[in-house]
């Protein structure tokens, strides 16, 4: 059975859009008081940084 069919006879249905369909992700990394470390805006859907970048950046922040 694949996990679409196990999901769907579990009830797990999409069903109406649910808020800004336009509206997209990002990631941001904040430091102490206003300061931002790292902004990344998703261009579009499924665009996400580089895991091995966001993990550099968190090691040089925790390293300061």
């Amino acid at each position: 059975m694949t996990s679409l069919v196990g999901a769907a006879l579990a009830g797990h249905m999409s069903t109406a859009i649910q808020g800004d369909s336009k509206a997209q992700g990002g990631v941001l990394i904040a430091g102490p008081g206003d300061r931002i470390d790292y902004l990344y805006r998703n261009s579009e859907a499924g665009d996400y940084p580089e895991t091995e970048t966001l993990l550099s950046k968190v090691a040089e922040l925790s390293a300061a």
